[in-house]
């Protein structure tokens, strides 16, 4: 299965050369209003991930879907809400969070996750297919009834295409790897992961 992952985010690379054509030619501005320098990228996404815990012959595969479930607790947010705050044309932050609750007879599990990531751009044309890259750490909170709270820190990497519909609404896929470090009780993650989102767009 890892295997299938793997042809997927090459098949995304590929796409990303392939469908910006000269994105990553020196471009003029081209934006939804003239003078826009900054903005607002709004977006929720659905995930699909590998995952290889340390010590566990069972590697995991498995689709979240926003705030949903998932066959095992993953403290990392492939999948809920984003919001990338633009600094300039080329470069914003984007933070990135997802919740999910469980509940099975009298147990329950809860799971919190954030990310914070950079963002760079190889196009400045907001109004055609972006690829762009981006990296920045994670944090996840894990709690259940039958045990004490439990935090798992990381750090991720993703290269993705932002493909607009119209000036203000887009299409975002994305492909990367996490690793999530060990802790007293916690294993180590490698996570492959591919990510398909809605977006909406506020230009400033």
């Amino acid at each position: 299965m890892s295997r299938n992952v793997l042809r997927a985010l090459g098949v995304l690379l590929a796409l990303g050369l392939v469908l910006p054509g000269s994105a990553f030619a020196q471009e003029p501005l081209e934006y939804p209003s003239s003078g826009m320098r900054g903005g607002t990228e709004l977006g929720i996404d659905m995930a699909f991930s590998h995952n290889m815990i340390d010590g566990n012959a069972d590697n995991i595969t498995q689709i979240t879907l926003p705030f949903g479930g998932s066959l095992s607790p993953i403290l990392s947010p492939h999948a809920g809400l984003r919001a990338a705050f633009y600094l300039s044309p080329r470069l914003a932050i984007e933070p990135v969070t997802s919740f999910s609750y469980a509940k099975e007879g009298e147990g329950h599990l809860t799971t919190w996750s954030f990310a914070a990531k950079v963002q760079y751009h190889f196009s400045e044309r907001v109004t055609a297919v972006r690829p762009y890259l981006a990296a920045g750490g994670t944090f996840g909170l894990l709690d259940s009834n039958d045990s004490d709270s439990e935090s798992q820190f990381g750090v991720t990497g993703e290269f993705g295409l932002k493909i607009p519909f119209e000036d203000y609404f887009g299409l975002r896929i994305a492909g990367g790897y996490t690793r999530l470090f060990e802790n007293d009780n916690l294993p180590t993650q490698d996570i492959l992961f591919l990510t398909v989102g809605f977006s909406v767009f506020f230009w400033k």
